[in-house]
């Protein structure tokens, strides 16, 4: 581990779902943040919310994958 910047580790199940988010950025427990995405039907992430449910992102596609721009 390179003892300068932060390191992200990406963990996933057998089927190649994400399934958690680890880093070497260490904050205090108050100051740590948890973070949930919500997949449709085909697996893309439409919803990120935060511990309490409250909905911080949402995200809508076009029909080949490009993202639709929001704005606000």
């Amino acid at each position: 581990m390179p003892s300068a910047g932060k390191t992200t580790v990406f963990v996933y199940d057998a089927s190649g779902k994400l399934v958690a988010e680890y880093s070497t950025n260490v904050v205090s427990v108050q100051d740590a943040k948890v973070g949930y995405l919500t997949a449709d039907h085909l697996g893309s992430p439409r919803i990120n919310t935060d511990a309490t449910g409250a909905v911080i992102a949402r995200h809508d596609y076009m029909p080949f994958g490009e993202e639709i721009g929001t704005t606000g």
